[in-house]
């Protein structure tokens, strides 16, 4: 948490600094670009609070998904963990290239142009120029890998609970199907209570 605290305060701090020089040099289109970059990061320092907020839930969460209860069915009702799998799967490596591809270009076209960072540093700092160019990209490539990694862990697990409460509906209906007001088994009742584990484990 120490590295999120130092990186977006520093980040935040070079942004309110520029937008000032801006306000004083009267800049409109510097001072709005530098709230373009701010809009995306207060989203990416909502997302991180809220996580680290439930943090206890999302382990959790993952924790469970290595137990019994949520890995005892069978292939036919896999198939829904399988897709949610497949999705997450498919949307990491589309950011995966996504990513890539623009930040090989945030690295090279500043370099080629000889032009500015994106953000530039809001004081002359002389031949530590390079420096801040090197940090602007660590800290460009934090926030590239960062901001997606929240949304992809936040829409895998919530694609994996609504897989679970699927597989927990088919579940109850087989077991409607195939009981038809008899007596309930022995092979029914361990299913009912597997059922409800599995239920429990979910409002969890």
């Amino acid at each position: 948490m120490m590295l999120h605290f130092i990186v977006n305060s520093a980040t935040l701090s070079v942004l309110v600094l520029n937008i000032v020089k801006g306000i004083r040099l009267n800049k409109p289109m510097f001072i709005n670009r530098m709230i373009w970059i701010v809009i995306p990061l207060i989203n990416f320092l909502a997302k991180l609070l809220a996580i680290h907020k439930n943090k206890k839930y999302y382990l959790l969460v993952i924790k469970n998904l290595k137990s019994d209860i949520f890995n005892i069915q069978d292939k036919k009702l896999r198939q829904h963990i399988l897709l949610i799998e497949r999705i997450s799967e498919l949307m990491w490596k589309y950011f995966a290239l996504t990513i890539g591809v623009l930040y090989l270009v945030s690295c090279v076209f500043p370099v080629v142009m000889d032009t500015e960072p994106l953000m530039p540093c809001p004081v002359d700092i002389g031949r530590y120029d390079i420096l801040y160019r090197v940090l602007h990209l660590a800290f460009t490539f934090y926030y590239a890998v960062n901001s997606p990694g929240c949304d992809l862990l936040l829409m895998s697990l919530l694609g994996i609970c609504i897989a679970q409460l699927s597989i927990l509906k088919e579940r109850l209906t087989g077991l409607s199907n195939s009981n038809n007001g008899e007596e309930i088994s022995p092979p029914v009742d361990k299913t009912l209570s597997e059922c409800v584990a599995l239920h429990k484990m979910i409002n969890e």
